[in-house]
């Protein structure tokens, strides 16, 4: 180990290439800014003798090149840096050109660093590093012109720092070489493992690349991560796959947590980086490398096939989004057992595990002994069943339609209720919530009842004309419908008339609405929809008699969506 100042590296031209296994240039706005001030306070406060010390850079050379194991991220800042001094480098210190630094997932990397200067945005767009690159060279570029304006120090001053020549030695890298012997991989993990940037599968990316010895499998192992990573990052696509808010940076970790957990059941300790401690211990090969990603690869595959499949989609989201859910895991492992057809036809057996249906009845089975009634199912006694039962409606509904996807991304981001459709207990409420519920239904009742509503205002005497207007108390699934617990408590105890035209307008301001809530609103299930301002025996009626259909249809039908 020794020490290497930036002036040294510029005088030697020294040539650096980053391996595959290395993730790309990622550093934002704030490391740059960090480096940039620090650097500036060091020439202001320290004394002329002492140097800077950036953090390791270790290399392994080879050839001409020197390949860096650890330490990239500043190494490119740097050279951004000096990129952005070019001029003033050029024409006072007669310094033209730097070192190099080439990627080796990215074709012309070494051009696009070297012309940065007159690189447009767009061109930045062509990859992630680019983008970063381009980015960051033109907030380097603004940092040092306003530099002065806020009482630093001048453009010349902080280039003769980075130069040596404000100080004895200006900015140096602790030089870690490794012999030729030294296993570059063990060393970039024992660096890596416990440091924040890397996640779990940049550091599982490295392990696989640095066993496959062929450029040209690593180069389309590189491209089909980035394929697969890129179709996970859609949250509509993730989104039906697991009931987790998964806020990992890279979603194909998703998938290395299954392989993990399926190759170490018994892994004793729980970790943020038992992934890679698992994976980094089976793979010790090329042969156990290329069969990692090659499950990784199986699994996506049917990741993908879940979700092309309409009914597959809707099934597989409800079952492992439902208040008791079925780990993905589960259902790859089924799914890899049977066809096709015998898969849907398990899925329905473990959906209806607890239903009996007999003719046009649904029981559920509450334990071995009772069967209930699906329509006497109530909030204050089953009200985890019955959010289930109507969060599968809501699929059946979706799955139906052909034309529409539920939103199991929307879905995990709220929190679920049961919504009473008439208000709950009307009775018990305060004479000014009674008195706004009549309000509620004068514009849209006959003149008798009109003169009710003002008679009964007038005396405080609301019951008996809320009979009339509000079907009876009601707790049972004919009155109740799903909603998130936002909307619920916007809704509250209005009458149905107003929580209708709350739904529509929620709907319309691109608010999602469960899709059979919104269907029950409008009365779309109810037969003859004579009044709409209220909600009575006979749309309850309608609406589970439409839940019970759905439900015996989707149970019957033929396999093969």
């Amino acid at each position: 180990m020794s020490l290497i100042s930036v002036k040294e590296i510029i005088d030697n031209r020294y040539k650096f290439f980053i391996p595959s296994y290395q993730r790309g240039y990622r550093w934002g706005e704030k490391e740059v800014k960090d480096l940039l001030e620090d650097l500036a306070e060091f020439e202001i406060h320290s004394k002329s003798e002492e140097f800077y010390c950036l953090q390791p850079l270790v290399v392994k050379k080879e050839g001409e090149y020197y390949k860096i194991v650890d330490g990239q991220q500043r190494l490119t800042t740097i050279y951004l840096i000096l990129k952005a001094l070019e001029d003033l480098l050029s024409e006072d210190y007669g310094i033209e050109g730097f070192f190099s630094i080439k990627y080796e997932t990215r074709e012309k990397s070494e051009e696009f660093l070297k012309e940065i200067n007159n690189k447009i945005e767009d061109e930045s767009k062509e990859n992630i590093d680019f983008y970063y690159i381009f980015k960051n060279y033109h907030f380097i570029k603004n940092w040092l012109k306003n530099m002065q304006k806020e009482s630093k120090i001048t453009k010349r001053r902080f280039t003769e720092l980075l130069l040596s020549i404000s100080r004895n030695d200006g900015v140096k890298f602790i030089w870690y070489e490794l012999d030729n012997n030294e296993k570059e991989e063990e060393v970039f993990a024992r660096l890596n493992i416990g440091k924040i940037p890397l996640t779990n599968a940049e550091l599982i990316k490295a392990v696989l690349l640095l066993q496959i010895k062929e450029n040209k499998e690593r180069e389309i192992l590189i491209n089909e991560w980035d394929n697969i990573e890129q179709k996970l990052q859609d949250e509509r696509f993730f989104g039906f796959l697991t009931n987790e808010k998964y806020d990992k940076p890279s979603k194909i970790e998703f998938i290395f947590d299954l392989i993990a957990n399926s190759l170490n059941k018994n892994f004793s300790f729980e970790d943020e980086k038992k992934t890679f401690y698992i994976l980094n211990n089976y793979v010790r090969d090329e042969k156990s490398a290329k069969f990692i990603w090659k499950e990784v690869k199986r699994i996506f595959r049917i990741f993908e096939e879940f979700y092309e499949r309409h009914d597959f989609y809707h099934i597989i989201g409800y079952l492992t989004n439902k208040n008791s859910p079925i780990n993905i895991k589960e259902l790859i492992k089924l799914y890899s057992s049977l066809k096709k057809n015998e898969f849907l036809d398990k899925l329905k057996e473990i959906i209806f595990e607890n239903f009996v249906f007999e003719k046009d009845l649904i029981k559920y089975k509450k334990s071995k002994e009772k069967l209930i009634n699906i329509e006497e199912l109530t909030f204050s006694e089953h009200k985890s069943i019955v959010s289930d039962i109507l969060f599968l409606f809501n699929i059946l509904i979706s799955k139906d339609s052909k034309f529409f996807r539920y939103p199991f991304n929307l879905h995990k981001e709220e929190s679920w209720s049961l919504e009473h459709i008439n208000p709950q207990n009307p009775y018990e409420l305060k004479d000014e919530e009674k008195k706004e519920i009549l309000r509620s239904y004068f514009n849209f009742v006959d003149n008798d009842l009109q003169k009710e509503i003002q008679k009964a205002i007038k005396n405080r005497d609301f019951d008996d004309v809320l009979q009339k207007l509000v079907d009876n108390d009601d707790d049972t699934i004919g009155n109740l419908t799903l909603l998130s617990v936002t909307h619920n408590s916007k809704i509250g105890n209005k009458a149905f008339v107003e929580k209708r035209k709350e739904i529509i307008e929620l709907d319309k301001s691109v608010e999602f609405i469960p899709p059979a809530t919104k269907l029950v609103f409008l009365k779309y299930f109810s037969l003859n929809p004579i009044e709409l301002y209220k909600w009575d025996i006979n749309d309850k009626r309608d609406y589970i008699k439409e839940l019970k259909d759905r439900f015996l249809k989707f149970k019957g039908e033929e396999n093969g969506d």
